[in-house]
């Protein structure tokens, strides 16, 4: 029985895509806040 190393390799990609997409969104919701708080104070 050989060893199929494609669904180990796929699921990694997606899983890192997630994640990269999840840490994306993290930052861009952190700068329209503080665009918001920076317009706020002047």
């Amino acid at each position: 029985m050989s060893i199929d190393w494609n669904w180990f390799f796929s699921s990694f990609c997606q899983s890192a895509a997630a994640l990269i997409g999840i840490i994306g969104a993290f930052i861009i919701s952190r700068l329209l806040g503080l665009g918001e708080k920076i317009n706020a104070t002047i």
